[in-house]
């Protein structure tokens, strides 16, 4: 289910929205301050930890609902991973596909550390040449308390001759995400934002998602956006800032 959101003007420090607080009762909004906001109990971080590492407050989610891929994407990265060397993958989106002699694929993926047994979210770049043969040409870290964004630019000069795949409508995010998700979107226009994974949680007075969307803008130019969501204990949700990805800056 497709929504429609502003862009423009929503550049909001999560840290600085107005909230409702947990111990009022009687539902007024009041502003919390940057300790409140960016606090995580250390009872909190215990019961989330196992769900990822924690980066920058933010615990990195581990639930992969529905992989959103194309067949022929899916075959591609299949064939890509079996002489991959490297950590395991474990993909979550078709992100966008390039052009070249063959095609480049570039995809979300959950990278699994054995070493370390924490998981972490990765930008994964397949090529496949024209006779069907498929490797990694890389692998970059994601991380959701520090994107590579784009600064005052539109969606296509972002994105180095890539084209960001609207392959499928369907919400893959957790159910508490999903939710606040819609409610804070409803009602805004002019940027229609589909999810494609939760990337994030910081537990706050109330719940910080980070989540990863295409969103395709009035004049039908497509990009990534990472869209961060404060959902107090009330079960109001609000955008708080939306960041446009460059990856340029992640393929270098």
């Amino acid at each position: 289910m497709k929504k429609r959101i502003i862009t423009g003007l929503i550049a909001i420090p999560v840290a600085s929205v107005l909230t409702m607080t947990a111990c009022s009762g009687t539902g007024a909004t009041q502003e919390t301050t940057n300790e409140t906001k960016t606090e995580i109990t250390q009872e909190s971080e215990t019961e989330t930890a196992t769900q990822g590492k924690i980066v920058g407050g933010w615990t990195v989610s581990s639930e992969i609902v529905t992989p959103v891929l194309t067949e022929r994407s899916r075959e591609a990265l299949d064939k890509a991973l079996k002489d991959y060397k490297g950590t395991g993958l474990d993909p979550a989106a078709l992100l966008a596909t390039q052009l070249v002699s063959g095609t480049n694929y570039l995809y979300l993926c959950k990278e699994e550390a054995a070493a370390e047994g924490t998981s972490g979210w990765s930008l994964v770049e397949v090529y496949e040449d024209l006779q069907g043969n498929a490797s990694v040409s890389k692998v970059e870290s994601l991380e959701p308390a520090n994107i590579k964004k784009a600064q005052n630019a539109q969606p296509d000069e972002t994105l180095g001759g890539w084209k960001v795949e609207t392959v499928s409508d369907a919400v893959t995010l957790p159910g508490e995400a999903s939710a606040a998700f819609e409610k804070a979107v409803e009602e805004y226009g002019d940027l229609t934002l589909s999810p494609l994974g939760l990337l994030a949680t910081q537990v706050v007075s109330g719940m910080n998602y980070k989540i990863l969307c295409i969103g395709v803008d009035a004049d039908g130019n497509a990009g990534l956006y990472v869209t961060t969501i404060y959902a107090d204990t009330q079960g109001n949700a609000q955008i708080t800032e939306i960041e446009q990805m460059d990856i340029t800056q992640y393929l270098k």
